[in-house]
């Protein structure tokens, strides 16, 4: 309810750039789909914080992180197969030479994938993205269908090169276990915080110690979500070196995350304490200034 009017706004801003291709009714409808989403996966995950608390009082938080950790995991490799489709529509690329080599570069260098996908954004979207979902035997390529069918098949490739990067760096792996590292921490300082305040751990039968559990929690993972920006940041400048480098393609992907910010309406130069703070991927100048004043490979 709070945050409805603020997504109806960004939805009226899409539409007014002509970025979003919905009409309000298909938007709603994926509104709702949202919602009860939301209220199914949030009511699973807060029964593992209450299963937590009652079975586990001594040790709970450590006990509940790590359920909502391996709850994460399970999610990542339904994503691809369970939850992308009630949005988007997912088909298998057409065979053809970009196809081919998209699969030989995954052979290459060691990476398990036997379908690249095309998801169906442009039915609802301009934007143009890509990237690897699932875990394991759900590890699926995903190509927009608005980046594969506008962009030249040498920057498509490209694209999907850095994304092949994230995994021969096991990106993912790494930034799960970054990520369970922290939650341990945090859960371990807002516990010992309540502690401090209340003189016990929360309530099972305590909602409104469980909302001040996770307040108290949400302030304590303020300065640790820009630490993992950080990383995420790190770890996307790697995965543009592997395309540089291992790939030869900096030039290709400089060309096509140029005509991605234009295509996205993305700021090329945001506001640098911004980016500092909260931004998951370097600034658009950075990494295209970056790729074409490198050597090549």
């Amino acid at each position: 309810m709070v945050t409805l009017p603020f997504s109806l706004a960004h939805f009226r801003v899409e539409k007014h750039f002509k970025l979003s291709k919905q009409s309000f009714g298909s938007w709603i409808a994926d509104q709702g789909k949202g919602i009860v989403l939301g209220a199914v996966l949030g009511a699973m995950a807060l029964g593992l914080v209450y299963v937590s608390v009652l079975f586990f009082p001594l040790g709970w938080w450590v006990v509940c992180a790590s359920l909502l950790i391996l709850f994460s995991i399970v999610l990542a490799q339904l994503t691809p197969i369970l939850l992308i489709p009630l949005f988007f529509k997912l088909k298998p690329m057409e065979e053809g030479t970009l196809k081919a080599r998209l699969l030989a570069l995954c052979e290459r260098f060691g990476i398990d994938v036997k379908e690249v996908f095309h998801i169906g954004l442009g039915e609802k979207t301009e934007k143009g993205n890509a990237a690897f979902l699932g875990l394991g035997r759900t590890k699926r390529i995903v190509i927009g269908d608005t980046l594969y069918e506008k962009f030249p098949a040498e920057e498509v490739e490209a694209v999907f090169a850095h994304e092949l990067g994230h995994q021969v760096h096991n990106d993912l792996w790494k930034g799960i276990g970054v990520s369970s590292f922290i939650l341990y921490l945090c859960f371990g300082l807002a516990n010992f915080a309540m502690v401090q305040t209340i003189g016990h751990s929360p309530l099972a039968g305590s909602p409104y110690q469980m909302f001040l559990f996770f307040t108290v929690l949400s302030v304590i993972q303020m300065p640790f979500n820009v630490f993992q920006a950080a990383y995420s940041r790190a770890r996307e400048w790697a995965a543009d070196g592997f395309a540089q480098i291992r790939i030869g393609q900096g030039s290709e992907l400089a060309s096509a995350l140029e005509r991605l910010t234009y295509q996205n309406h993305g700021q090329f130069k945001p506001n640098a304490i911004l980016e500092f703070l909260s931004f998951s991927h370097p600034a658009p100048w950075r990494r295209i200034t970056t790729l074409r004043n490198s050597p090549p490979a």
